[in-house]
């Protein structure tokens, strides 16, 4: 199998959205997150994590805020490209706001 690294994104608005609902509500809106997780442990190397909003960007010389709104992560195990596509099908990260999207990068082993 191979795994892959998934990043979830979302708006900066949608991101205050979030940071305003109750803590009531947020644990109702981890439930499709815990069925998502149950339908696919198989394929579920590393739920992940929620990200801090405030993320830098480093190069050689400084350090400057991020222009990306990286809000999550997974690692996924899938036979293929195909296979780890049916994994995101209808996620509901990507049914809760209209600004958020993911993105799928294959790893790669070291050595």
């Amino acid at each position: 199998m191979e795994k892959y690294l998934v990043t979830y994104h979302t708006s900066a608005s949608a991101m205050t959205d979030m940071s305003n609902v109750s803590t009531e509500d947020m644990a109702k809106g981890m439930e499709p997150w815990r069925k998502w997780a149950e339908d696919f442990k198989d394929h579920l190397v590393e739920m992940g994590a929620p990200l801090r909003t405030i993320g830098e960007t480093k190069d050689s010389k400084s350090y400057e805020a991020s222009s990306r709104q990286i809000t999550g992560y997974s690692i996924i195990q899938a036979e293929d490209e195909a296979g780890v596509k049916r994994v995101f099908n209808d996620h509901t990260h990507l049914t809760r706001h209209p600004e958020t999207s993911l993105e799928i990068h294959e790893l790669t082993p070291m050595g």
